[in-house]
């Protein structure tokens, strides 16, 4: 999400100094004084100006659809000739793409140690096949938990991935393929917190107990052009639909479930699970993304094969608009909805049940975004019946250069019988290098539904990302 974010305050930045050097291009007197440019010259600056914007902006749509990076070398046929190449005791400043800030300490100690892996991933990357891999712990107490429960939970996720560039593999453009995989551990044993103080919502990163899953294998395939792809195999349809940049990845942003994504959409919506996507960009501002998958199970936890033929399907279509506003950056509506025959319990169901779901993300400066998110599923298929959510980022605090961050976020959950669950989460988090983030999160919760007899609660939480 940070590198997505940052490359688009990029091309924002890029296309504002094209149009001011468009500007300063003028012919000028030997007085310094600017000389009126011809009708035909305006019109040129003009449509440069345009262009300029447009790419930018168009840039910005792929991102927030999710079009993933087709760019890059293609893979080569044998990686052993350029062995020669590969130093792994080479000293690396940071994580493989980012580039030194002077606002963080590099390098700590211990960052040396990195060096071998950084330098594979390094060399790898230039032969086509990209790495990306990070490590998460997370830790939660809770001020109050029913009787007999523990008011703590914590979790630790290792992640690693790799896309491999094909190059132009069937004659319709190029192909990419994606391999992820997860390794989750419990600490001390607990379960997750949410069960334990009574909200009907996952109030830590923690949706998933298993020790070993593979989250995403499939294959991306340009047909004809970038504006129009296929995705076929394992994989996740929030990563092309209900997409939030400012509160959509629970290792560095929000924790809680319903500001990281929702919970009032139905069975899989964020599942890990066989399916297609198609993504289509029929202008520089405007996407559509088309997803159908098998909701099962058993998808999340192996390859989802099985459960495939169950008669469990997932259908969603979403589509985007990407505006640039005045002294902001690139911003975004986006609109949706699905139709599915599965509830919660992954149980099909005779009958078709729909959803639907807005998002507003609003880049008021490079350094500061907001959104307001609201989410609604039939009551059929989802207790937890309609979301509205908002909040802010600002990863830019007293001048830190992305150093020291804050997200601000909260809204009220609606159940399908007529009570309501509010949540407010602030966090802070610093990038104590480029590898290492550090961040505190609390969270409060007003008399959970399903205890509401006891007190509120109160959450406190830490969290650490290591990234390789």
């Amino acid at each position: 999400m940070r590198q997505r974010r940052d490359r688009l305050q990029s091309l924002a930045a890029a296309a504002c100094v094209a149009v001011a050097s468009t500007a300063r291009a003028q012919t000028v007197n030997p007085d310094d004084t600017p000389m009126r440019p011809s009708t035909e010259e305006s019109r040129a600056a003009r449509a440069g100006e345009v262009q300029s914007e447009l790419e930018a902006l168009s840039e910005a749509t792929r991102n927030f659809a999710g079009f993933r990076a087709m760019e890059g070398p293609v893979m080569a046929g044998r990686l052993a000739e350029a062995a020669e190449s590969l130093d792994l005791l080479q000293t690396q400043p940071g994580t493989l793409g980012s580039e030194a800030n002077a606002a963080l300490i590099d390098p700590m100690p211990g960052e040396q140690f990195l060096a071998p892996a950084r330098n594979l991933m390094e060399w790898s990357a230039q032969r086509g096949i990209r790495w990306a891999a990070y490590d998460t712990t997370v830790y939660q107490w809770a001020s109050r938990s029913q009787p007999d429960t523990p008011g703590e939970a914590g979790i630790n996720r290792f992640q690693i991935g790799a896309t491999a560039h094909l190059g132009d593999l069937l004659g319709l453009g190029k192909s990419i393929v994606v391999a992820q995989g997860r390794y989750s551990s419990v600490i001390g044993g607990t379960p997750p917190l949410s069960t334990q103080i009574g909200s009907p919502y996952a109030v830590d990163s923690d949706f998933s107990l298993t020790q070993w899953r593979l989250l995403r294998l499939y294959a991306t395939q340009q047909l004809g052009s970038d504006d129009l792809l296929l995705t076929v195999g394992k994989i996740n349809p929030n990563d092309y639909i209900f997409a939030n940049p400012y509160a959509g990845d629970e290792t560095s942003q929000f924790i809680a479930a319903p500001l990281d994504g929702s919970d009032a959409l139905p069975a899989g919506f964020n599942n890990y699970t066989l399916g297609t996507a198609l993504q289509w960009q029929p202008s520089a501002q405007t996407y559509i993304n088309t997803v159908l998958t098998s909701p099962g199970a058993g998808a999340s936890t192996g390859t989802g094969i099985s459960d495939v033929g169950d008669g469990g399907y997932f259908l969603a279509v979403e589509a985007g608009y990407t505006i640039d506003l005045p002294r902001g950056g690139p911003s975004r509506w986006l609109a949706g909805a699905s139709v599915t025959n599965t509830n919660m319990d992954f149980t099909v169901l005779n009958g078709n049940y729909a959803s639907a779901w807005s998002i507003l993300h609003a880049e008021l400066r490079p350094d500061l975004g907001t959104f307001v998110q609201w989410s609604w599923s039939d009551p059929t298929i989802n207790p937890i019946e309609m979301e509205l959510m908002g909040g802010l980022l600002w990863t830019d605090i007293l001048g830190t250069k992305g150093g020291l961050a804050m997200g601000l976020g909260g809204g009220t959950s609606i159940m399908s019988g007529g009570d309501s669950q509010e949540i407010v989460e602030l966090f802070f988090r610093t990038q104590a290098t480029p590898s290492i983030q550090f961040s505190i999160d609390l969270q409060y919760i007003p008399q959970t539904v399903q205890v509401p007899e006891q007190d509120d609660v109160f959450l406190f939480a830490i969290r650490q990302t290591l990234t390789f």
